[in-house]
Order: structure tokens, then C-alpha cells, then sequence
């Protein structure tokens, strides 16, 4: 696949107000295109050079599919199944934005908000003055700890066990004072979503992964994803696609930002089940799936793509060792999760593999899509760049002037996806 410089590929993209063309078709074969995902993840295995590479699929019907190939555990060399879970690094920070539009459904918050309101934050710059919005979409203006020169990562490394306080990880940012001021820019931040588990813990007086549970888990009827406030080195996750990083510092100094662990197949059905299936309202979907003035490549928790004129959104994850990727089609009503447990040798295979991924799927219901060869009018689902190693922002986003289209876009889709709910 040909890929362009990210800021001509969205310029290309705008003929994605075409969208509508793209109606609602007969759908092929689903054993089909269970072999044909099957076969890539074979074929595609070796190019991606990680242990373990799981990939799994939820369609509009309900019907799942998962593909699976590589080792389990870098030590033992157990062999990878569908039902071995992965650290989903930053895709946490859709599901904790998830969690944040229950509660703003549930009336317990607003998304205007003062963060102050709901949590004390002794000392913190322009903590009068930061809303959760901003944290969610990262215009807050707050120093990121685990992504800015400081000595976080010396400690956490030479201390794996460790138990860190909050007062201990918001110090990195009281000291290093604010990025900017909250409006003015946007900056990715894990430490902004520290803050937002706080608030989620501070709002239904649970710790943040019996929030979860009550708000996603128990309602959805899911197994196999929970947020990893407990593992360590003396206490491993029971059926975890294990790598040699896979427990080097204690996930409680990244807290909501980054401590989802699950089974791919969980995270495919958990963001089916809140989209298609209507569990959070068409406005909190479209507020998720709409970029800001400041960046139109990122919504609420969502980074926001398109891939041959259909749009998609979702989140990326880099952490540990780990790469994921969540992506939810509201045209069609499908969920993809794609995750491995090591770092792909060449960056490009691996965005190459999830666009393939996508273009498969979306094969099923257009049955036109060319998947091979090269384009010159494709927006790959991210732009290919090297990895560095617990970066949460390896994927970069995009500027530009495309937040109006991406707007309509979502719109458009949530408008299918209501078309084809009352048909």
C-alpha cells in the first residue's frame, strides 16, 4: 500500500462526503471472510516479527470472528489462543471516555465541568479552570509524566512493585507547571487522564475498576476486560499474552490512561455492544467521533480516521511492549480490535495490517473493495511512523482543516446507522 504524507492524504480524503453512496448492501459470506482474515493474519505473521499478533471481529449480525497466530508467553513459548489477554495500553483512555458519557447520561457530570467540582487537586496548575472536555480531548494544557523528560521512568523501572499515590504522579506536573492554558492548544496527555479516573473514582465512590465494572461489565454481561489496578511481578494476570515487559513497572502510575488488560474478542464485543447496540445515546457517540477546533484527527477518548472514504474511529495503544488498536465502523456497525504483544519490526507492517484488516471487513458488506495493490486516494487508518518505546502518542495526529468534514461525516454515519436500527 502506498502511503502519502498524512496532511495531502486528508486533503484527498474530501471527497468523503460521498459517503452516502455507500449504501447499505446485500452482505457476503461470513465464512469467507473468516478464512480470508484467518489467512491474512498466516500470511501477514512473519512481516509483523512479534510474538503474538490476535485480531477479532464483531459484525452488525452478531456473528464474531477471531484469528490468532504466535506465542503466548516469551518464556514458556505458550502458544497464543483466542482467549489469552493483552495490556490495551492507551485504547484505555476510549473506554474511560466511554465510562465518562454514562456518567454524563446518568447526570452524575457534565462534560463543562470544572474538574475541581468533582476533585481536589491541591496545588495544580489551572485546576480553577480545566474542564473534563478538555481532558478528554487533550486542550487541558497538562504535563504528561510519562511522556516528557523527568524521572518517572527511572523510578518505575528500578521499582516494578511499587504502588504509586496520586499525590506522587500529579507532583510531576504540579512541579513542572502547565503546558499551556487550558483552550489554548492541544498536547496528549496520559497524566489528564490520570486525572479523569480520579474523577471517575470521586463521582461513584468506587475504586476505578469497580466503576467499570458496574458501568460496562456487569450490564453488557462481559468477560475477560477489567482495568489492572493489582498485577505485579508476584501477582501475574491468569491467561495473559505475556511478554518480557509485560510487568516492568506497576500500571497504577498510569492508572485510566493506560491499565486495560482483555481479551481481544472482549474489546471487539464491549464497543459493539455500546454502539450498535445503543448502549450510550447517538449524541454522546457523536460527541466521541467529532474532532475539536484544535485537532480534528481526535474526539472525546477517539482518534478519528478514514480509509478509502469510510470513516472510522476509535483508539491506538502503545505501552510495555504492547501495541493495540480498537476501531468501530458506524456505517456498517462493526468492531474491530487488533493487538500483539511486542513491537513490530518495521513500523509501516503494522499499519499496513490493520488497513488490510479493515479493507476485508468492509469487503464483506461493499463487496468492491480492492484489497491488494496501490492507491493514490487512500488515508491509511494511521500515518506509518517509528515506534518509541511507552510513547502514547507513536501515532501522530494530523492537523489541517478537515474538522468540519469529519463532523459531517460522523454525522452521516450515526444517521445510517439510526436508518438501519428502525429498518
Amino acid at each position: 500500500m502506498k502511503y502519502l504524507p498524512h496532511s495531502l492524504l486528508l486533503f484527498l480524503s474530501l471527497n468523503m462526503l460521498s459517503l452516502n453512496t455507500y449504501a447499505i448492501s446485500e452482505t457476503g459470506d461470513v465464512d469467507l471472510l473468516k478464512t480470508n482474515i484467518i489467512n491474512m493474519v498466516e500470511s501477514e505473521f512473519t512481516r509483523l516479527s512479534v510474538p503474538g499478533v490476535s485480531v477479532a471481529v464483531v459484525l452488525d449480525s452478531g456473528d464474531e470472528i477471531t484469528a490468532f497466530k504466535g506465542t503466548a508467553n516469551t518464556e514458556t513459548k505458550e502458544e497464543l489462543n483466542e482467549d489469552h489477554q493483552f495490556r490495551l495500553a492507551s485504547v484505555s483512555k476510549h473506554l474511560t471516555a466511554i465510562m465518562l458519557m454514562l456518567l454524563q447520561e446518568q447526570g452524575d457530570i457534565a462534560l463543562d465541568d470544572k474538574i475541581i467540582n468533582h476533585v481536589d487537586l491541591p496545588d495544580f496548575p489551572n485546576r480553577d479552570i480545566i474542564t473534563i472536555r478538555q481532558l478528554m480531548n487533550h486542550t487541558a494544557g497538562v504535563y504528561d509524566h510519562v511522556n516528557s523528560p523527568n524521572d518517572y521512568f527511572s523510578i518505575a523501572l528500578s521499582e516494578p512493585n511499587r504502588v504509586w499515590t496520586p499525590e506522587e504522579v500529579l507532583n510531576y506536573t504540579v512541579q513542572a507547571g502547565a503546558d499551556f492554558q487550558p483552550g489554548a492548544a492541544y498536547s496528549y496527555s496520559n497524566t489528564g487522564y490520570y486525572i479523569l479516573g480520579l474523577l471517575i473514582e470521586a463521582v461513584t465512590e468506587q475504586t476505578f475498576a469497580e466503576a467499570f465494572n458496574d458501568l460496562l461489565v456487569n450490564p453488557l454481561s462481559l468477560t475477560g476486560i477489567f482495568a489492572d489496578d493489582y498485577s505485579d511481578t508476584n501477582t501475574p494476570i491468569e491467561m495473559f499474552a505475556a511478554n518480557n515487559r509485560a510487568y516492568e513497572y506497576h500500571k497504577s502510575s498510569i492508572g485510566a490512561a493506560g491499565n486495560f488488560v482483555a481479551k481481544p474478542l472482549a474489546l471487539a464485543k464491549l464497543g459493539q455492544q455500546v454502539y450498535a447496540g445503543n448502549f450510550i445515546s447517538d449524541e454522546s457517540e457523536a460527541a466521541m467521533s467529532t474532532g475539536s477546533d484544535l485537532n480534528n484527527a481526535y474526539g472525546l477518548g477517539s482518534r478519528l480516521w478514514s480509509l478509502q472514504n469510510i470513516f472510522h474511529f476509535g483508539h491506538t495503544g502503545t505501552l510495555g511492549g504492547y501495541k493495540s488498536i480498537y476501531m468501530y465502523i458506524p456505517e456498517y456497525e462493526v468492531s474491530i480490535a487488533v493487538i500483539v504483544n511486542g513491537y513490530p519490526a518495521v513500523s509501516d507492517n503494522w499499519w499496513h495490517f490493520l488497513d488490510e484488516v479493515m479493507l476485508e471487513v468492509v469487503s464483506y458488506y461493499k463487496g468492491t473493495l480492492e484489497t491488494g495493490g496501490e492507491s493514490t486516494d487512500e488515508t491509511p487508518t494511521e500515518e506509518p511512523v517509528e515506534d518509541e518505546d511507552d510513547n502514547e502518542e507513536d501515532d501522530k495526529d494530523s492537523g489541517g482543516s478537515t474538522s468540519l468534514l469529519l463532523l459531517l461525516i460522523s454525522s452521516v454515519a450515526v444517521l445510517l446507522r439510526r436508518r438501519k436500527t428502525l429498518n
